[in-house]
């Protein structure tokens, strides 16, 4: 049940992902296909490949200054580690460092995805199933 809602998680999240993939695609035809006409082919590829590297560069600060922005005193304090639980601090990765945290998420579905084995492991952990059930 929890692996279903698990996977059903995964869809949802690759199907954003791949919209979002897509809608980027479309905006750079449509941006080609706009000034293609007035400066050429080529003048046009680099006005797409500028206005792409543009928002790459724009958009991580732009997160990044929205993370940090509001922030107190108090939760800039160093917090004690052992008082956190594992999820508290994969939280705060994903607040503070969200290309890393990307990065990383990426990484371990790959490991995942060749492994199933260890997936099942991890999730057999995760939810607590290899404990003796009896009272």
């Amino acid at each position: 049940m929890i692996a279903r809602r698990l996977f059903q998680k995964l869809a949802a999240a690759a199907a954003l992902a791949a919209a979002a993939a897509v809608s980027v695609v479309a905006a750079g035809f449509a941006l080609y296909a706009l000034v293609r006409d007035f400066i050429g082919p080529a003048g046009a590829a680099a006005v797409v490949a500028i206005v792409a590297a543009l928002v790459a560069w724009v958009f991580p600060i732009v997160l990044y200054r929205r993370s940090h922005s509001g922030r107190r005193e108090s939760e800039h304090a160093a917090p004690n580690p052992a008082m956190e639980g594992l999820m508290d601090r994969a939280a705060d990765l994903v607040r503070e460092r969200p290309i890393m945290a990307t990065a990383a998420a990426v990484a371990a579905g790959w490991i995942f995805i060749r492994n199933p084995a260890l997936t099942t492991l991890v999730a057999t952990i995760l939810t607590g199933g290899g404990k003796d059930r009896r009272h």
